[in-house]
C-alpha cells in the first residue's frame, strides 16, 4: 500500500453517483474515485470556519477525521482479492482497485465542488477525509485494451454513443424461514426483495411507490421472465437501476424524483433524451429504446464470460409477490402483463448472473438459524479477534482460516465436514456473510453500436472475438434489427459484510415476519 498523497487536481473530477456508504467522483476519462462517507457533526471546537484559500473553506464544517475508513477501504481491498476473484473464477468481470491517500485539501474542496449535484435526500452523511479512496476503472467505459483498439483498426472506424446500465439484481432465490410453517410457505411463497418492499411501501420507508420487479424473474433464464423484470425495473428503478450516457447518468430514480418536484412526469418521458443519441438512430420512440436496451441487457446477462461449466443452474422456484403487491400495496402494474410460463427455467452457471446466483446459493440456512450459529460462535468471547480458535468470520481476510475456507468451496462446494460445531458455525457464517455481498453487488453492461461496418470488418470482428478464450470485457450482440454491438459487463460493490450486523438483520427480518404473518391471517389470503 502506497501512503505517498496522490496529486490529484480537484478540477479534473465531479460528481458522479452516490450509495449509503460511498461518494463516486470521474474524471470523464474511464477512471473513478470511490470516496468513504459518515455520519455525524464535527466536534464542535473543530466545526469553526478558518480563512478561506483561493475561494474554499480551509475547513469545511461536514467533513470527519476518523480511522474507520482507512481500514474499511483496507479490508475491503483483501476481500476483493481473497475472496472475490477466486469465488468468481477470477474472470475480468471483477477488478481490485488501487488504494490512494488524498490531502485533506482535496477533500474539502471537492465536498463544495460536488455540493450542488448530491441529491439533498444524501447531504445528511458527508465525507471522511481521513480516510484513503479507491481508484477503480469506470465501468461506464469499456476497457481499453489492445484487442479493443485493434477492432477499430480494421475497418471498425465509426463507434456510437457508449450506454451503460447498471442494474442491482438483489437476491435471486427463495429464503424459507423456521418461523413460517410448511403450509403457509406453499401457499404464499414471496421473496425475500417482494417482501420488504411490500413492508417498507406500507409502512412508509424509503419509497412511496412499491416495484413490481422481482429478481427470481431476473435470474430465471427464460427470456419473457427476464424481459418482464427489467421493464419493471425501466418503471421503477428506485436503487437498483440506472442508466448511463458516455458516462454520465441520464436516469434513475432520483432524476425522476426531482422532475417530479416541477411537473407530473412519468420515466417514460424522461427517456426521451437518448433518442438524440446515435447509439438509438433507427429507433423513434421510448418504448423502442426500451425494449432494445431490455433485449440486449438480457443477452448480456447470459453471455458466458468464463469457461464452460458442466452444469446449469435449475431454476424452478415461482414468487407470488407481484400479486401480493397489487393488493398490499394498492398499486396495479402498469401494463397488466400475463405470464405465459412459470419462469421455470435454466440458468448457465458461466454467465454473470450464474456466477452470482452460485455464489448467493453459498447461504441457504435462515437468519434464524444464522442468528443461532452466530450466538454459538461468540458464546466463548469475541467473534473477529480470535484467531488462535480460527474462529474470526470478517477480516483480515487474508488469514489461513479463510484461505481454508475459500479453497474448500471451490474444491467440492461446500467447507470441511469434520470439524467441531463452533468451527462449523464459523463457515456457515461466513458463507452467510458471501452469499450476502454477492445480494447486494452490482452488474455493470456497457454497449457500443458498431455503425455501418464493412463486411471485412465486420468479418474480423468476428473472428477475433471467437478465437479467444471468453470475457467479460469485449463480446459482441446483435439487435433484432441485425444491428451490431459491443458490449463489457463487470460486477462491482461487493463489499464485504460484518458478522457484527448479524443480530440487526435477525431482528429486522423478525419485524417483517411478525407483520407478514399477520397479513397472512387476513380473510383475504386465508
Amino acid at each position: 500500500m502506497n501512503d505517498e498523497l496522490e496529486s490529484f487536481s480537484v478540477t479534473d473530477w465531479k460528481y458522479k453517483a452516490e450509495g449509503n456508504k460511498h461518494i463516486v467522483i470521474c474524471d470523464g476519462k474511464g477512471k473513478v474515485l470511490r470516496l468513504v462517507k459518515l455520519t455525524g457533526p464535527l466536534p464542535e471546537q473543530e466545526s469553526h470556519s478558518l480563512q478561506s484559500r483561493d475561494g474554499y473553506p480551509a475547513k469545511s464544517p461536514s467533513l470527519f477525521i476518523t480511522e474507520h475508513g482507512s481500514t474499511e477501504n483496507k479490508d475491503e481491498l483483501d476481500f476483493m482479492e481473497h475472496v472475490v476473484l477466486p469465488l468468481m473464477n477470477n474472470c475480468d468481470a471483477c477488478h481490485i482497485p488501487k488504494y490512494v491517500q488524498l490531502s485533506k485539501l482535496f477533500y474539502e474542496e471537492m465536498r463544495i465542488r460536488i455540493d450542488k449535484d448530491r441529491p439533498e435526500h444524501r447531504k445528511h452523511k458527508s465525507l471522511d477525509c481521513n480516510a484513503p479512496g479507491l481508484l477503480m476503472h469506470d465501468h461506464c467505459f469499456i476497457p481499453f485494451s489492445k484487442q479493443y483498439q485493434s477492432l477499430f483498426a480494421n475497418g471498425l472506424s465509426s463507434r456510437s454513443d457508449l450506454v451503460t446500465v447498471e442494474i442491482k439484481p438483489k437476491r435471486g432465490y427463495m429464503t424459507t424461514d423456521a418461523a413460517m410453517t410448511e403450509a403457509k410457505l406453499s401457499k404464499h411463497k414471496v421473496c425475500q426483495y417482494c417482501r420488504t418492499q411490500i413492508y417498507r411501501v406500507v409502512h412508509g420507508q424509503r419509497f412511496k411507490k412499491c416495484s413490481f420487479y422481482c429478481p427470481l424473474d431476473l435470474f430465471s433464464g427464460v427470456e419473457e421472465c427476464m424481459n418482464l423484470a427489467l421493464k419493471e425495473l425501466f418503471r421503477t428503478p428506485q436503487n437498483n437501476f440506472r442508466i448511463f450516457r458516455n458516462g454520465k447518468l441520464e436516469f434513475s430514480q432520483d432524476i425522476i424524483d426531482a422532475s417530479r418536484e416541477t411537473c407530473n412526469i412519468t420515466p417514460d418521458h424522461l427517456l426521451q433524451p437518448l433518442l438524440s443519441s446515435n447509439f438509438f438512430d433507427d429507433y423513434s420512440c421510448v418504448n423502442d429504446i426500451m425494449n432494445l436496451l431490455v433485449d440486449l441487457v438480457r443477452q448480456s446477462l447470459l453471455l458466458p464470460i468464463v469457461e464452460k461449466h458442466d452444469h446449469e443452474t435449475v431454476i424452478s422456484e415461482h414468487c407470488l409477490g407481484l400479486y401480493l403487491k397489487e393488493h398490499l400495496c394498492k398499486q396495479t402494474p402498469q401494463n397488466a402483463i400475463q405470464r405465459t410460463t412459470n419462469c421455470a427455467g435454466k440458468l448457465p452457471a458461466n454467465c454473470i448472473l450464474g456466477l452470482i446466483h452460485s455464489l448467493q446459493l453459498l447461504d441457504h440456512h435462515s437468519i434464524s438459524d444464522i442468528k443461532h450459529h452466530y450466538d454459538t460462535v461468540t458464546s466463548s468471547g469475541q467473534l473477529n479477534l480470535d484467531l488462535n480458535e480460527h474462529l474470526a468470520c470478517d477480516a483480515p481476510y487474508s488469514s489461513d482460516e479463510w484461505c481454508t475456507f475459500i479453497n474448500s468451496i471451490l474444491k467440492n462446494g461446500n467447507s470441511a465436514s469434520d470439524r467441531d460445531e463452533k468451527h462449523k458455525s464459523a463457515d456457515l457464517l461466513r458463507k452467510f456473510l458471501v452469499a450476502k455481498s454477492f445480494s447486494d453487488c452490482s452488474v455493470m453492461v456497457s454497449f457500443q453500436r458498431i455503425i455501418d461496418p464493412s463486411v471485412k470488418s465486420l468479418q474480423h470482428l468476428k473472428k477475433s472475438l471467437s478465437s479467444r478464450s471468453p470475457t467479460a470485457h469485449l463480446n459482441m450482440l446483435q439487435d433484432k434489427k441485425g444491428q451490431n454491438y459491443i458490449v463489457s459487463v463487470a460486477v462491482v460493490d461487493t463489499d464485504p459484510k460484518f458478522s457484527q450486523k448479524i443480530p440487526d438483520y435477525y431482528n429486522q427480518h423478525t419485524k417483517i415476519m411478525e407483520w407478514w404473518e399477520k397479513i397472512l391471517q387476513n380473510s383475504f389470503f386465508s
